[in-house]
């Protein structure tokens, strides 16, 4: 059974993601902060649940550092609700970057060796809407992505972005959709089901 860690999971496109997988008979493990839906998640999809929050490098190193992954989904979209930048303080701008930006690039720095040995997969949700950080985080993780491919072999692990809109639904169906189709011929007929 192929087993993936999403970020983000309890909320919005994370939890559409997660529960995608779980649905396609992933092993799924669900990193967040609410550990009722995390909970919730478990009671009703099977989902392990990790909580933690993504800032907290630490205690993100130790969950994850004992994983063995074939699939590591970024969907810890946190967006501050601003729409406008001089309405934003320092603390939602940090945020936004921390949990968007940094835990992305930690998250994979980590588990990159892991992933490359297993030709698994790097997924990389791009935040959608407005607000006036979403068109710098999803440059950024775009370019990101792009660079981190001229970095690593084909294929070793195999890595994409994600759009999020329209809904977090149609980002789960894509995801099946790309996981399927990077997948060893056994995993595509169980993701096809």
């Amino acid at each position: 059974m192929p087993t993936a860690l999403v970020t983000g999971a309890t909320h919005g496109t994370g939890r559409a993601l997660a529960t995608a997988l779980a649905g396609a008979g992933w092993r799924v493990h669900a990193l967040g902060r609410d550990r009722l839906v995390l909970n919730e998640l478990r009671a009703s999809h099977g989902i392990l649940p990790m909580q933690t929050d993504l800032t907290d490098r630490d205690q993100l190193r130790s969950l994850t550092e004992p994983l063995e992954i074939d699939a590591l989904v970024h969907a810890a979209l946190r967006l501050p609700a601003a729409a406008r930048f001089g309405d934003l303080t320092e603390a939602e701008i940090d945020m936004a970057l921390e949990v968007n930006l940094s835990a992305t690039l930690h998250l994979s720095r980590a588990l990159l060796p892991g992933l490359a040995a297993r030709r698994g997969d790097l997924v990389i949700a791009l935040p959608e809407g407005p607000g006036p950080l979403v068109p710098l985080l999803h440059a950024a993780l775009t370019a990101f992505a792009d660079a981190l491919r001229t970095e690593v072999p084909p294929g070793t692990p195999h890595l994409h972005t994600l759009p999020c809109a329209p809904s977090p639904e149609v980002a789960g169906q894509r995801l099946r959709r790309m996981l399927s189709a990077a997948t060893p011929k056994e995993t595509k007929r169980r993701l096809s089901q």
